[in-house]
């Protein structure tokens, strides 16, 4: 048969060893650790189970051994990468992650002492704290309150078991049941009542600590999760970007960014989350023509960057864009961004409007901006008559061995504008571009002149290719302009009230420049094919993914990413609760005045007779139905006291807890009469000490006490509160 010390020592090493999996488990979700490495983790772990308290386990000595070997091992690899096992995205970290698991591997597969499994508790704790700075999914919650459980159970059974060990050391106490078995004290302990216990500690201690989680007051933390990038910059957001770049990305859907927008309508010109601007072509190639210089540099003051002021009378719209790293130091945002917040250093502001910084792109970042997207009426900009000045020239440039089909044909179509403007004729073209030539990815080989064979020879192309078109027949009819590489609005999932950003959303248009409203002006000459369209009706698994996402949205915004914006951001919404709540309060209280007041006229008869009797009635009714309900609950309450609430937990953990009895009762009545001067002489038994004392309610708890002590009996709850009354007996007099 297994005594409770047995039981409870398996108990401690399978909470133990489930903290250790917790741990590795909250790794290889964060991307730390590959398969490879998880799946040698799991097998170590259950050779490590098996051999628990056998021969094979390793020494103390050959443990040092196998850590010294590991950590040179791990050192090397941190600056040579000889066995390429390293996770792409977390380079050094991955290392890293590497070690201190197999550090714990090592010490499961030791013969342990407490000192080694604290050691184990303390390296499982580093791998979370790991784990919790790399991942951003929700799924890592589950994990790190698997571990936060377990860890607790952990605790508390190796202080159990501490616990018995000294208490079988203890001579009086080996004395005074010298006629039962050492260890048999806590053989009705259940063991299995310690995850409940575990459980309610962390929901205590977590209703205590998650207000100050969000009270506290904090910085902005501008990244967030894992610096994950270590691969190529995602293309056609740099200086330079060959023509067909941006067609790759429309064929992936890794996640760019994740936008809530805040501002009520959206823009009327749509949404275009804007990155980079190019003006220089080659036939092949666009760049920037003022690379390097033409950028002010914008400082914070208290992690705001004010860029330029409000010009019109539209609606300003806040972005938070929550960005993955993608390689490049593009801040994206919506048309014309007015301040940008967020723990950026500082930032670099182009001529033409697009923002840059040094740290965005390789980690994970979180910022705000506020756009102002407002355009001139449509009336306005078809006014517009103005000329172009220096500072114009160059949006006009074009190759100068540009096919002159493409200026022949630009001029046919500005021809059937309505008009001469800049506005009709951009429309017109817009307009041709749309209808004369299909959308595709699957682009064929073209020729030295790529925009040439796409309006003669292919007829078809993506975004790139139709905006390149535009800009370039535009210019041949000396209208000013420039390629826009950027997002369209991605996405938008209702659960989360936010934008999905994805590669595929990846997208090319144009801006036009008017010069008397000075503004550029968005035209997309894409298809309605590579536009981006509202979905349609959303399927089972379709909504499922919305909701996984909009978890995981919760998870960054309100855990993650969790910064002084967002605090204020959360402040404001409770704020604006409280005060909608109370005014419901304060209705509440006035409907319940004026119903005071319509019973008590009726009441005095103003109503009349009839009115009068039925409010009484109410009256009687509820006064009635009061004094019974606190007359049942003064006697719930008094039931209750009457159990201390050591027997209680005492009752809760079993009734063949013999130790706690012993401490509950017993004990209690000989610290009581100690008090008194009275203490039994170690030749005299429980009874003879209680007949000797003449003492009626000392008798009666040392029968009680042999009864549970030495003939295994239970105590029915009227026994306890017989006991209780006793002991409050013995301790009045």
């Amino acid at each position: 048969m297994v005594n409770g010390i047995e039981r409870v020592d398996r108990y401690f090493l399978a909470v133990s060893y489930m903290v250790a999996v917790c741990s590795f488990a909250a790794l290889f979700s964060s991307g730390a650790i590959g398969i490879i490495v998880a799946c040698a983790a799991v097998v170590i772990v259950v050779i490590a189970w098996n051999i628990e308290g056998t021969r094979w386990q390793l020494t103390e000595r050959a443990g040092l051994v196998v850590i010294a070997v590991l950590i040179l091992v791990f050192l090397t690899e941190l600056r040579l990468d000889i066995l390429g096992f390293r996770s792409v995205s977390v380079i050094p970290i991955g290392t890293l992650g590497w070690m201190i698991l197999f550090l714990c591997l090592i010490k499961l597969l030791q013969r342990k002492t407490e000192r080694d499994w604290i050691f184990i508790y303390i390296i499982s704790f580093f791998e979370i704290l790991l784990a919790a700075g790399l991942s951003i999914s929700p799924i890592f919650l589950i994990y790190f309150i698997g571990f936060l459980i377990f860890g607790t159970c952990a605790i508390l059974s190796l202080d159990i078991s501490k616990t018995a060990a000294e208490v079988d050391a203890s001579r009086d106490f080996l004395n005074e049941l010298s006629s039962k078995p050492a260890g048999s004290k806590i053989k009705g302990i259940s063991v299995r009542k310690f995850s409940l216990i575990g459980v309610v500690l962390i929901a205590f201690i977590s209703v205590l600590a998650l207000p100050l989680f969000y009270i506290f007051p904090r910085n902005s933390i501008g990244g967030f999760g894992s610096p994950r990038f270590g691969g190529n910059p995602l293309s056609g957001f740099s200086d330079s970007v060959r023509l067909g770049e941006i067609g790759t990305l429309k064929q992936s859907d890794e996640m760019v960014m994740r936008v809530k927008l805040e501002g009520g309508e959206l823009p009327p010109s749509g949404i275009y989350w804007r990155g980079v601007t190019l003006d220089q072509f080659d036939n092949k190639r666009w760049r920037r023509s003022d690379f390097g210089s033409n950028e002010k540099i914008v400082r914070s003051s208290n992690n705001r960057f004010s860029l330029s002021p409000k010009v019109s009378d539209g609606k300003l719209f806040t972005q938070r864009i929550y960005l993955e790293p993608i390689g490049s130091p593009t801040i994206f945002a919506l048309a014309n961004p007015l301040a940008v917040s967020g723990n950026l250093h500082s930032i670099r502001q182009r001529s033409d409007g697009s923002i840059r910084s040094d740290k965005v792109g390789f980690e994970r970042i979180t910022y705000s901006v506020i756009s102002d997207p407002a355009t001139p009426p449509v009336e306005s900009l078809k006014e517009d008559q103005g000329t172009y000045g220096e500072e114009s020239r160059r949006y006009l440039q074009i190759p100068e061995d540009l096919d002159p089909r493409i200026s022949k044909l630009a001029l046919q179509i500005a021809e059937t504008a309505p008009s001469g403007n800049i506005y009709d004729r951009a429309k017109t073209i817009e307009k041709y571009l749309r209808s004369e030539y299909g959308y595709s990815l699957n682009m064929r080989s073209t020729g030295p002149q790529p925009v040439s064979d796409f309006l003669f020879n292919v007829r078809q192309g993506h975004c790139e290719y139709f905006a390149s078109a535009m800009v370039i027949m535009l210019r041949t009819q000396g209208i000013a302009s420039r390629i826009v590489n950027g997002f369209q609005q991605g996405d938008y999932n209702e659960s989360a009230d936010m934008f999905v950003v994805r590669q595929r959303n990846a997208h090319s248009w144009v801006e036009v420049y008017f010069p008397e409203t000075k503004s550029w002006i968005t035209f997309d000459p894409t298809p309605s094919a590579g536009r981006y369209s509202e979905p349609s009706a959303a399927s089972i698994w379709d909504r499922f993914g919305n909701y996984a996402e909009a978890l995981e949205m919760v998870w960054i915004r309100y855990f993650v990413s969790f910064d002084s914006e967002e605090q204020s951001s959360l402040i404001s919404s409770v704020k604006t609760r409280v005060a909608r709540d109370s005014e419901g309060i304060t209705s509440a209280i006035d409907a319940f005045r004026k119903e005071l007041v319509d019973w008590w006229e009726a009441v005095r008869g103003d109503k009349g007779t009839q009115a009068s009797m039925v409010a009484i009635g109410y009256g009687a009714g509820y006064l009635t139905a009061g004094i019974l309900g606190a007359i049942f609950l003064i006697w719930i309450f008094r039931k209750l006291a009457g159990l201390s609430i050591r027997a209680w937990i005492a009752r809760w953990f079993g009734r063949n807890d013999e130790a706690a009895r012993i401490v509950e009762f017993y004990q209690r009545m000989q610290k009581v009469l100690t008090r008194k001067g009275l203490s039994r002489e170690p030749h005299e038994t429980p009874l003879e000490f209680a007949y000797a004392l003449n003492i009626p309610e000392a008798v009666s708890i040392t029968e009680k006490y042999n009864g549970v002590r030495f003939g295994e009996k239970g105590l029915s709850l009227e026994e306890e509160q017989e006991i209780e009354s006793w002991l409050r007996g013995l301790e009045g007099d």
